[in-house]
């Protein structure tokens, strides 16, 4: 597998290993001949993944909109031959049209739709719902990734007529509370909506625990107050944007806060039915 100069994933370092539980849940979740979206696809370590899963009968719609890692996760497919792949070098949002790609040089696993103390220039992009993607076929889609930095709730207004048809969809999902108020979205609003939508919502690393919701929006009233004062910090230049340290720093934060949840984490969403 091809890496990007930064090895954004850590996989040179951890022996090839990337969000282990993760990948446990995918692999008992996704079936041969399902149909998987892999939204922030970045190089194509779960685009493989789920490729492989899949077979010759299923079929995996790979996004990514950054043109080097769009470029490596070509050459990753092609060196594994894989035939059920079907790649668009596009953002996935809520609106058809041409965004701003901010870019992250430390970790390009970081690059955002949104401006970020963390990225330093942007690049112009397009970006599609999903809905309209798919709107000519009637193709099932069994399984969503989403892992997009931030602006999950933002493609998931695009792509509600998919997950209102598809009763047996489930989605992984990143969940950064940080990221998503640095773009101006109250997590909150993302967990009502998947609850809307019928969703019970898993926390990966705690052995599949159902989130409570009404919990969890109590826990999020600390978060908004916390990363509010760092970013208030870091853009009067009382702190500097590093990654590492700014995470150091969210972390004991939370910790003082009683906010005893990841910093970022995934879930996985599922309808009743599926269980």
């Amino acid at each position: 597998m091809y890496l990007d100069d930064k090895d954004s994933l850590g996989l040179l370092s951890n022996n090839g290993i990337f969000e282990e539980q993760e990948v446990a849940v995918v692999k008992e979740q996704v079936k041969s001949g399902d149909t998987v979206l892999d939204i922030g696809a970045n190089i194509g370590y779960y685009t493989l993944i789920f490729a492989k899963l899949v077979g010759k009968q299923g079929k995996v719609f790979a996004f990514e909109p950054e043109p080097d890692n769009f470029a490596l996760l070509q050459k990753n497919i092609e060196i594994n031959g894989y035939s059920n792949i079907v790649l668009i070098p596009k953002a996935v949002s809520d609106k058809n049209e041409i965004i701003k790609l901010y870019l992250c040089e430390k970790n390009k696993g970081m690059h955002r739709a949104y401006n970020s103390i963390f990225c330093n220039k942007y690049i112009e992009i397009e970006s599609i719902r999903i809905d309209d993607y798919f709107q000519q076929n009637n193709q099932t889609i069994d399984f969503i990734k989403m892992d997009i930095e931030g602006y999950e709730y933002t493609a998931l207004q695009g792509m509600l007529n998919i997950l209102r048809n598809n009763k047996n969809i489930k989605i992984l999902t990143e969940f950064s509370p940080a990221a998503s108020l640095e773009n101006g979205i109250d997590l909150t609003l993302y967990v009502q909506l998947l609850t809307e939508l019928g969703f019970t919502i898993y926390a990966i690393e705690e052995k599949m625990a159902i989130i409570e919701p009404n919990v969890l929006y109590q826990q999020l009233k600390i978060v908004k107050s916390v990363v509010h004062n760092l970013l208030q910090e870091v853009n009067e230049g009382k702190q500097e944007g590093d990654i590492g340290q700014i995470t150091t720093e969210l972390c004991k934060y939370f910790q003082d806060k009683h906010y005893n949840r990841p910093v970022f984490e995934n879930f996985l969403c599922m309808r009743d039915d599926n269980l």
